[in-house]
């Protein structure tokens, strides 16, 4: 039981208690008393339900640091057995926490199916005390709301800090209980909580967004049905489709003989290193990916007048190029001039130049590209600093290609063939490298198996068919024919 929750003798019978924290003067202007009324819930290992009522206030002596030398404690009908959020973090005992869980969805669902809207317990597993022996083996005791809200209050920040890591904010009835149960059977099987334990705020948004270490990865080897039931409870994606306490419970009875080991399969060394290096690296990328995100939340007034400066930057940077390409321009090149000119500008994100080689809009998709690379780096140098927001392919293949957070892009191992020449037009093959940031992929068939929050650019080999035509006097690419075969870097 949780620390405010009491046994204690009262007229010769063991009675149940819930430490308020407030002495009688502060119980009196609270108006306490009313508590009295709410109902909690014995529920049987069978199904049945018998409600639980507060029968009177007592007043004990106190043991803390506190000025207080009383604190008042409303008791009732005595329960014994385990405190379940204390049950289930036991790493020695997980099997039977694990048991405690399959009559956890048992009780929760006899209590939803028979109180549906009206029922009144608290969230999570604060408070729920499980029976462990005994002819009540498998009951469930849920005290009265208020009662566990007020004790858990008592205890302050680190009571309510405790209490939050067993539910979710926002969910109610069914969807709440499906989410508390993933959140105990996470904990179970990967012998650690899926939320660390931070500030009250911190850990409702990382409750939120589904800021946690899967457990794919926090246990090697979990099995994967149930696993991602798991997943799916504590956090559903775009989809926000939960699965109901009937799957999870139908999942855990598939087991032969209920056990912690009959969830794992045995892996061999190299693929649990495998597994501890993805899970090292997913946390890396993961903290850096919500305090950029946290960051932007926080100083989105300050990113806003950034922005605008470099909106403003931009433009006038646009328009000096603007401005220098007035004199640059493809008259006088041959066709494999103007192909190189093109592909040296994705080195530099000059997309002025580019636009200077091409001319029509079967040729324009690279400049969308490039401009929206360019303007995201100025947005990011503008806000982080002195960090280095864009690195040249090339310079990073040469510097060892470290893991860096910068925007990687550019063109390497370009090789050019003319293939044919008419009276009008000519035709090139261009062959290269495309390296590009791994948010760029899109959604092809090629790459949506690769996770790409490891990795730092993707290398996407190129064939180009270019079609040159005379405009104005000067040859300008007017069609890109493109394939690609894609190889993770």
């Amino acid at each position: 039981m949780f620390s405010r929750v009491l046994q204690f003798e009262l007229e010769g019978q063991t009675v149940i208690g819930f430490d308020t924290g407030l002495d009688n003067k502060a119980f009196a202007q609270a108006k306490m008393a009313q508590f009295l009324s709410q109902n909690g819930y014995i529920v049987k290992s069978n199904g049945s339900i018998k409600p639980w009522k507060a029968e009177g206030v007592y007043e004990l002596p106190r043991h803390d640091s506190s000025a207080n030398k009383t604190t008042m404690v409303m008791w009732g009908p005595d329960f014994s057995g385990l405190s379940l959020d204390k049950l289930v973090q036991d790493s020695n005992n997980r099997e039977q926490a694990l048991e405690a869980v399959r009559f956890y969805i048992k009780a929760m669902s006899a209590l939803l199916d028979r109180e549906k809207s009206s029922l009144t317990i608290f969230p999570g597993t604060s408070g729920a005390i499980f029976c462990n022996q005994g002819s009540d083996f498998g009951s469930f005791f849920f005290p009265p709301e208020r009662l566990v809200k007020r004790s858990i209050e008592a205890d302050g920040e680190a009571g309510l800090n405790k209490s939050q890591q067993w539910y979710h904010p926002d969910l109610k009835g069914e969807q709440a209980a499906v989410y508390t149960t993933a959140v105990m059977l996470y904990t179970i099987f990967a012998s650690a909580l899926p939320f660390e334990k931070k500030d009250i705020d911190t850990l409702r948004h990382d409750i939120r967004e589904g800021v946690y270490m899967p457990i794919e990865l926090a246990a090697p080897g979990f099995d994967k049905e149930l696993g991602g039931l798991i997943s799916d409870a504590i956090n559903p994606g775009k989809n926000n489709k939960r699965p109901s306490l009937l799957q999870i419970i139908n999942c855990l009875e598939k087991s032969r003989s209920h056990k912690i080991a009959d969830f794992f399969t045995e892996l061999a060394e190299e693929e649990r290193q495998k597994i501890k290096n993805k899970f090292l690296q997913y946390k890396k990328n993961q903290d850096f990916n919500v305090r950029t995100k946290r960051f932007v939340i926080r100083n989105t007034a300050i990113i806003t007048a950034c922005l605008a400066l470099v909106l403003t930057v931009v433009l006038f940077t646009h328009g000096y190029f603007r401005r220098l390409s007035e004199r640059f321009n493809t008259i006088g090149l041959s066709p494999i001039e103007v192909a190189q000119a093109y592909y040296n500008a994705f080195n530099s994100l000059d997309h002025d130049i580019i636009d200077a080689c091409i001319h029509g809009r079967n040729a324009r998709n690279d400049i969308t590209l490039v401009m929206n690379l360019f303007v995201i780096s100025r947005a990011r140098q503008a806000y982080e600093m002195d960090a280095r927001t864009f690195i040249p392919a090339q310079d990073w293949i040469d510097s060892g290609s470290p893991e860096t957070n910068a925007l990687i892009f550019g063109v390497t191992d370009l090789m050019l063939q003319t293939l044919s020449v008419t009276e009008n037009e000519v035709f090139i093959q261009a062959d290269y490298n495309l390296w590009i940031p791994p948010g760029y992929l899109g959604e092809t068939e090629n790459f949506e198996s690769y996770d790409t929050t490891i990795i730092s650019a993707v290398n996407i080999e190129t064939i180009d068919i270019l079609t040159f035509a005379l405009i104005n006097d000067a040859w300008r690419i007017i069609e890109i024919e493109r394939s690609v075969d894609g190889m993770i870097y």
